[in-house]
């Protein structure tokens, strides 16, 4: 039962349609928390507990209500931890929604109420466990923008010259359509801040062409795309 309405809820998420997606989400979250684990299907919803609280978070993000978004953020977290045995055991290894995951969506909260300090603690939180370089690159990234933004020129700096010279180096596999916006953008707005208008030009460039060619052509060919901006 549980998972056909995570499989519903996952379709209502990704077709945007929030308000069903929320819905179902907090039943979701408010049953896996009745549970006692006596039985295999109520173990499975409490292995899910903490995917359940990160897409509610996911979706407040996405509707620009950041402090409601950061609690179940912090909420995933505490779930990861308390069920951690169960979440193991259930997804062997294979649970992409893990610690770095949250903490960097946390950071990104954070981030975007303009509460730098407490956004780079939790990056770089989240850097600790980083375990490719794509990871590595977007959380320099967001890191080295927070202290920008935050006054830090000296180590932004530093950390800026890491990301540049790894993405020189290294030929950075774009796996999702959010590397982009996490490598490509920040050191576009970090270039443009400063006035480097050629390097700001082509890290803009880039950021256009890593985003996936079908993604692309639906936002372009969608004539109430401002209406659609949470996508």
């Amino acid at each position: 039962g549980s998972m056909a309405l995570n499989e519903l809820a996952n379709t209502f998420y990704n077709i945007g349609h929030y308000q069903y997606s929320t819905t179902i989400y907090q039943h979701l979250t408010d049953q896996s928390n009745l549970f006692s684990l006596e039985e295999e299907e109520e173990e499975e919803a409490v292995a899910y507990q903490h995917i359940f609280y990160y897409r509610l978070g996911l979706m407040t993000l996405k509707q620009n209500d950041y402090f409601t978004a950061r609690q179940h953020f912090i909420s995933a977290f505490s779930a990861l931890n308390k069920n951690k045995t169960i979440v193991d055991k259930f997804f062997n290894d294979q649970n992409f929604i893990n610690s770095r995951v949250i903490n960097h969506r946390i950071g990104e909260c954070y981030y975007k109420e303009t509460n730098y300090e407490d956004a780079i603690k939790y990056y770089k939180e989240a850097y600790k466990s980083a375990s490719n370089n794509q990871e590595i690159m977007e959380l320099l990234n967001q890191i080295a923008y927070s202290e920008y933004l935050n006054g830090q020129s000296d180590s932004s700096a530093v950390h800026f010259q890491q990301v540049e010279k790894f993405y020189n180096e290294e030929k950075i596999k774009y796996h999702d359509e959010t590397a982009s916006y996490y490598i490509d953008w920040p050191l576009y707005l970090y270039h443009k801040s400063n006035e480097n208008t050629t390097k700001a030009q082509q890290y803009l460039t880039d950021a256009y062409n890593h985003i996936f060619e079908n993604d692309r052509n639906e936002y372009l060919e969608d004539e109430k795309r401002l209406e659609h901006l949470y996508k």
